[in-house]
């Protein structure tokens, strides 16, 4: 049977998703044949105007990636229907983060009034934390709730040979006017799936910065769930879908996860993987010598990944960087450690925070501290305390955003009960704006914050006077922002390059020079 994935991204930068190369290769092992429409590349992203801006504040390094991305100017909707014109599905699933539900509201909606005896199932994030809200769409046919792989191999192979499919675990179906709830089956086990399957995907996915240069970078899992219930994310709201259904964090066999990840290296050429492991450093130190010394010799090639501070003993960033480690990614969030409690159930100590950055340092290993501004019950000079840490820290790089508290989040509930946010607020782009109504900082005051984080945090101190003075928005403060970031900012940066051991890469082959943009097989 012809099933075509839809993956409306308004708000993420390139990056092939790991969950629908997933489900694709299940369903291919399965005899369906698969194809793939990603609007990423056809209009205005968000995502990589994003990737300008936090530039531009010294988050990130500039690089120039227009050689590695051509932007269609197709019509999603009409590019969409000219796919199924050509392929012929008998499944549309949709994949839908809730950033981009007004963007697959768009498109959805005008695919169904043209093609009614197309059913169309929605799965990814959204509809697993917001599922009544999901199926009462009126394009929705059905939603997945959860771990999607044998779900929808089920129910494509129940379509293709006719059979009843309201008895399957993790669907919601429409079916006369009623709404027909299944329960969730147990977890998947990531030992009897394929490979991921990453067909059909622009190469322009792969192309990606790092360190002010371009290079091919595939995101990769070894273990899914995570021990940890932040206030911001909803892994407690996915432990409650799944009570009872088994251990919510798994780990695939080691073997299973070298011989996966050598093979995605050859398969797409890859140069640089990054684990989206939400715990990678959490695994015992044991496993990891033994996962990473066969990494090293069986895969061979440099890597990144999130770190927390709780885990990262100094012997265990060692076995990291051995393999091949060249940056890890920590949440700092706040450097007030009762906020950090209270708002983010994040219960590590700033002391321990700057014990597992200055580990990073020592072993020369790249960071990236997040931080987030404007929290609820988060006062100015909280957020002056932040950049103190941050100081303290000296990361390799800093970020600063703002929360957003999602549906199936402790967040959301925390900030609807203080008044904080409305019940139903609106979607923004959180990476620059907050929905927070914050007492005692004001919506002025948090962007001209974030725009400043990294001089505050880079600057001496005695410098402060005129950091204020970049916060406003004129001419004479613009100015002197360009010419204090362009002095500090790019010297710092300068100062790590030549501190870290150089990325090996390749530069030498020819298609950076002449990079392929088509599709990836």
């Amino acid at each position: 049977m012809n099933i075509l994935f839809v993956r409306p991204n308004d708000s993420g930068g390139p990056s092939v998703p790991v969950g629908i190369s997933q489900i694709q290769a299940c369903l291919k092992e399965s005899g369906h044949s698969v194809e793939i429409f990603d609007t990423t590349f056809m209009k205005r992203n968000t995502g990589s105007e994003n990737r300008k801006k936090n530039e531009s504040f010294g988050f990130y390094i500039p690089v120039n990636t227009e050689k590695f991305v051509k932007i269609e100017t197709h019509d999603p909707i009409e590019a969409l229907q000219q796919k199924i014109e050509h392929f012929k599905p008998k499944l549309l699933c949709f994949s839908i983060y809730s950033n981009d539900l007004d963007l697959a509201n768009q498109i959805a909606s005008v695919i169904k009034c043209n093609y009614r005896d197309i059913p169309i199932v929605v799965g990814g994030i959204h509809p697993t934390v917001d599922p009544e809200g999901t199926i009462e769409l009126d394009w929705a046919d059905m939603i997945c709730i959860g771990e999607g792989e044998e779900a929808i191999a089920e129910l494509a192979g129940k379509l293709s040979t006719g059979e009843d499919i309201t008895d399957i675990k993790n669907l919601w179906i429409k079916r006369q006017g009623k709404i027909i709830k299944n329960g969730i089956r147990g977890f998947i086990d990531l030992n009897n799936v394929p490979p991921p399957d990453s067909a059909g995907f622009s190469q322009m996915h792969l192309y990606r910065p790092f360190w002010g240069k371009v290079y091919r970078i595939l995101d990769v899992e070894t273990s899914r769930g995570c021990q940890f219930a932040c206030f911001e994310c909803v892994n407690h709201h996915l432990r409650g879908i799944y009570k009872g259904k088994g251990s919510y964090h798994r780990t695939k066999t080691i073997d299973k996860a070298i011989n996966d990840l050598a093979y995605l290296k050859r398969k797409y050429n890859i140069e640089i993987f990054r684990f989206i492991d939400e715990i990678l450093f959490a695994f015992d130190l044991e496993y990891s010598k033994e996962f990473f010394d066969r990494y090293k010799s069986e895969v061979a090639i440099p890597f990144i990944c999130f770190g927390r501070s709780e885990y990262m003993t100094d012997e265990k960033i060692k076995v990291f960087t051995d393999a091949g480690c060249i940056s890890v990614s920590i949440g700092v969030e706040t450097g007030n450690e009762k906020l950090r409690r209270k708002i983010l159930n994040r219960k590590t100590s700033n002391k321990k925070i700057i014990e597992s950055f200055q580990s990073c340092n020592k072993n020369r290993l790249r960071t990236m501290a997040f931080n987030m501004l404007a929290l609820p019950e988060e006062t100015l000079s909280n957020i002056y305390e932040t950049i103190e840490l941050n100081r303290a820290i000296m990361p390799s790089l800093v970020s600063a955003g703002f929360m957003y508290p999602f549906k199936g989040t402790y967040a959301r509930t925390y900030c609807i009960e203080k008044g904080y946010i409305d019940k139903d607020p609106p979607l923004v782009n959180y990476d620059f704006e907050s929905i927070i109504r914050n007492p005692y900082v004001s919506k002025e005051k948090q962007k001209s914050m974030q725009k400043t984080f990294t001089l505050y945090c880079t600057v001496p101190k005695y410098l402060f006077p005129l950091v204020f003075l970049c916060e406003f928005n004129n001419i004479i403060s613009n100015y002197l922002y360009a010419i204090m970031s362009k002095f500090f900012i790019s010297k710092t940066f300068k100062r790590y390059e030549s501190y870290y051991d150089e990325v090996p890469d390749s530069r030498n082959l020819s298609f950076l020079e002449n990079p392929p943009l088509g599709d990836l097989e």
